[in-house]
């Protein structure tokens, strides 16, 4: 996948005859591109920005939409060599599983938690649903982008992790995992600022902590939406990123 930072020329709607709005005032935007045979991933990244709505701007980017076009017969698509594969930029795994590969992946968004073991893992969003959306877009000539929101420095680039930038990551994270998203992905590279409210959209105050986060959490090409208790759910963000010791016992099970 690539990413680019583009700036709007034009808005306009859909259809013959559209309203077209020339030198609009939009903030820049970063469109995410992924060629045939890897629009699975950012369509399910698409999939979590959608079910996490009421988090953009306050703990994720704003998101505008996904869009898919298949290509016509004998059409390809090579990057310039100086475009920067995304995911290989940031260290990313090409395996979608992340840290599950041990996991059950049969599971269906009805699944119940288990009672006798509520931290055993259980897939929640996916299922046959899930299989015949990837078998669809992984044997297609599908090219497909995801919108979102310009967003600033990465923490990885911060000189200092400092505590203030630490409480206020963790606190970025339980909103995440209050809504069962598990990330995957722990690292100073998803993490970045905030956008500039000039020419950005300004931050949305956080309901849960009642203060607007200054960073955001992206990438959620390998994420899942899980049955784990919030608390649960954090302990990898606090051994994996924030250096916090977790129990055994208080960890979960796969």
């Amino acid at each position: 996948m690539w990413l680019y930072v583009v700036d709007s020329l034009s808005l306009s709607g859909s259809g013959v005859g559209a309203t077209v709005i020339e030198n609009a005032m939009f903030p820049r935007l970063c469109i995410k591109i992924a060629l045939p045979g890897k629009s699975y991933r950012l369509s399910k990244e698409a999939w979590c920005y959608e079910e996490m709505e009421k988090l953009q701007g306050i703990a994720i980017p704003r998101c505008f939409g996904w869009s898919e076009a298949e290509l016509g017969t004998g059409w390809l698509v090579n990057a310039p060599e100086s475009d920067i594969d995304s995911d290989s930029g940031s260290g990313d795994s090409d395996d979608e599983s992340g840290d599950w590969d041990s996991c059950d992946d049969s599971y269906d968004s009805d699944v119940p938690d288990d009672p006798k073991n509520p931290n055993k893992l259980q897939y929640r969003e996916f299922g046959k649903r899930r299989n015949l959306e990837k078998a669809r877009l992984q044997s297609s000539n599908i090219v497909s982008i995801l919108l979102l929101e310009e967003l600033g420095e990465r923490l990885l680039d911060v000189p200092e992790f400092l505590q203030p930038i630490r409480d206020d990551v963790q606190a970025i994270y339980e909103d995440i995992c209050e809504m069962g998203i598990h990330h995957g992905d722990y690292r100073p590279h998803n993490i970045l600022r905030a956008a500039n409210c000039v020419p950005g959209f300004p931050s949305v105050k956080c309901p849960r902590h009642g203060y607007e986060h200054q960073w955001r959490i992206i990438d959620f090409h390998i994420a899942h939406k899980v049955n784990l208790l919030p608390s649960n759910l954090m302990n990898p963000v606090k051994t994996k990123l924030l250096g916090i010791p977790v129990p055994e016992a208080y960890g979960f099970q796969c």
